[in-house]
């Protein structure tokens, strides 16, 4: 009866019917889905090799590869943490930094690639230094910069849009004084 249920539930959340591929179990809500079934216990390898159509070696491999995750799920589920983020690594700061940092670096290699001159463009698509790639990719490393900014110390502390920029100046207009006192 549960199974029937649980099919029920994975079709709604958008899986197709029949087999899953295996690469879905890898992305977004059918991971977490598939961590926190294997962080509850209650079902063995095989039974959840069933339910989600595919091979119980992968449902083993899974195991192993977010291992972390599934016992920061059972850690969620004792009490000890937050429920709604246990077992996804992004809403960690740290986390963020890191996939802000290696898109960086990539970038970074591209950009020295160009000003070496490594790089050949076949139908001249203009990948120098200066061209439209160039510049976009300098662009997207200043974006980069900022967001790991924002990440290190966010500007807005809340919705009525106060800030700890020490650069930010607010000037208070005072009604009632004569203007010959502010010269």
């Amino acid at each position: 009866m549960a199974t029937r249920t649980r099919r029920t539930r994975i079709a709604d959340a958008g899986a197709p019917l029949g087999r899953l591929p295996v690469t879905q179990l890898f992305r977004g809500k059918h991971r977490l889905q598939l961590i926190r079934d294997l962080a509850m216990g209650e079902w063995t390898v095989a039974s959840l090799a069933k339910e989600y159509c595919v091979d119980s070696r992968d449902i083993a491999d899974f195991e192993q590869q977010f291992a972390k995750e599934i016992s920061e799920v059972r850690a969620a589920l004792s009490g000890q943490l937050a429920i709604e983020t246990a077992g996804l690594w992004i809403s960690k700061r740290q986390n963020r930094l890191a996939e802000i940092q290696a898109d960086f670096e990539e970038i970074e290699g591209v950009i020295d690639t160009i000003r070496k001159g490594e790089y050949y463009a076949t139908d001249n698509d203009g990948s120098n230094l200066g061209s439209r790639r160039h510049r976009f990719l300098v662009k997207a490393k200043i974006e980069l910069l900022k967001a790991a900014a924002e990440e290190l110390s966010p500007r807005n502390t809340g919705l009525t849009g106060a800030t700890d920029d020490p650069n930010v100046v607010h000037y208070v207009i005072e009604a009632g004084v004569a203007t010959e006192a502010l010269t």
